[in-house]
């Protein structure tokens, strides 16, 4: 729910262990348990839940802060869906009334060797299969094994779901490298719960490579590689802290081909990223509604592009090499001023490292930053509001351009909704 409260990480842990399940802070699905007549009929009658997220919004730019990230130089992908990734449903915001989403969740145990979630995702004119997961419940030595479609365990807020963020958008080294969606991807993926007394999960996953940002294909006479085309790898450590306090670290990367038709050049090579994230929680005894905590966050990717000129309208760029480098952080801190009552505030800096080699010459471009402050209040654990503000400076085609937005959330959430994950 979206103001459901996570349950500390080392209770969290101590249960886990005691039913023998893997531990709600890492999985959206805990293990069932051995009850084939219990299971039966979960598959009969999957819990169901629904979220509405609406947002109104105010720009002080006449093109809009969204059209400004899309054009933010180095990371600029456009806004089309239309070149195979399979995501027509989008996350941006435009000025005005929004009905970002409304999302339908369904999960159950489907047998004693399997359980199965889908995300389903409209809006006012799509409709998209989100997530569709099934997992083992069956695998020995603390593995786990998923296939279908999913959020990449990569980094911390990537595996989000908007509903579940701190603030009303993504960040936006993840928005601009992944795309709206984050990285959103068809493969199958395989955990590892090490049997330790500090939690450590690690995994790696196999996936389409459709990404939007990072593993394209934009079509044309460009040949299509043939899938699967993106591995990643991932872990997270929970180092033990004392009562009320938790922490959680994590590692990540990722390769897989890349491909781009830009009229005049058609490129065909591979991309990369590396990542690190971290997340600090503190939880106050004798406090209720979330008074006196506090959650810090933070995550920095680093991405490079290795890619050849398979045609060019020069003759002599055929054959040559184009690298690209980006990188970007964002840090976001979150406290618990009253009784459900939260305060906010994020900082977003990308392009410190922001340029392309090309055969007729190197292209360096300035950095992108934004500020965010936001106040939200939850008078249930299924209701919230949220009121956001940020400036960001852009560097874009026009030059270097300022945005001011202001955002009015409100999330309502119907019907049985899983704890949110540590």
């Amino acid at each position: 729910a979206a103001g459901q409260e996570a349950e500390p990480l080392a209770a969290a842990l101590d249960r886990a262990r005691q039913e023998q399940a893997a531990p709600e802070v890492e999985r959206s699905l805990a293990r069932p348990a051995a009850d084939p007549a219990r299971r039966a009929w979960q598959s009969m009658n999957p819990d169901i839940s629904v979220i509405i997220d609406l947002v109104y919004a105010l720009d002080s730019h006449k093109a809009g802060g969204l059209e400004l990230r899309e054009d933010v130089l180095g990371f600029s992908r456009g806004h089309s869906h239309g070149h195979g990734h399979g995501h027509d449903h989008a996350h941006g915001i435009e000025p005005g009334f929004n009905l970002r989403e409304i999302e339908v969740h369904l999960s159950a145990d489907v047998d004693p060797y399997f359980t199965a979630f889908t995300t389903l995702a409209f809006d006012l004119d799509e409709v998209e299969v989100e997530e569709a997961v099934i997992r083992d419940t069956f695998l020995p030595w603390g593995l786990q094994l998923q296939a279908g479609k999913f959020f990449s365990d990569i980094g911390r807020i990537n595996r989000q779901h908007p509903h579940d963020w701190d603030f009303v958008d993504r960040p936006l080294v993840n928005e601009l490298m992944f795309g709206d969606h984050g990285l959103n991807e068809l493969g199958v993926q395989l955990s590892w719960l090490a049997p330790t007394d500090t939690h450590w999960l690690t995994g790696v996953e196999v996936l389409q490579g459709d990404n939007e940002g990072t593993f394209r294909y934009e079509g044309g006479d460009v040949r299509r590689r043939t899938a699967p085309r993106a591995v990643t790898a991932w872990t997270k450590l929970s180092p033990e802290l004392p009562r009320n306090h938790a922490t959680q670290l994590g590692l990540f990367g990722g390769y897989g081909r890349h491909q781009e038709e830009h009229g005049s050049r058609h490129l065909d090579g591979f991309s990369y990223f590396t990542g690190v994230d971290a997340v600090y929680k503190y939880r106050p005894p004798g406090q209720r509604y979330g008074h006196g905590s506090v959650t810090v966050q933070a995550e920095y990717m680093h991405r490079w592009k290795s890619l050849d000129n398979i045609w060019h309208q020069n003759p002599d760029f055929i054959g040559r090499s184009q690298k690209d480098r980006q990188d970007g952080y964002y840090v976001q801190a979150t406290y618990g001023f009253a009784p459900r009552w939260r305060a906010g505030a994020r900082w977003d800096h990308v392009g410190l490292t922001n340029r392309s080699r090309r055969p007729d010459g190197t292209r360096n471009w300035d950095d992108t930053y934004r500020g965010t402050l936001m106040v939200d209040f939850t008078p249930s654990e299924f209701s919230r509001f949220r009121l956001q503000g940020s400036r960001g400076v852009y560097e874009t085609d026009h030059g270097r351009e300022s945005n001011w937005e202001a955002m009015l959330q409100w999330i309502i959430s119907i019907g049985p909704h899983g704890a949110h994950e540590f």
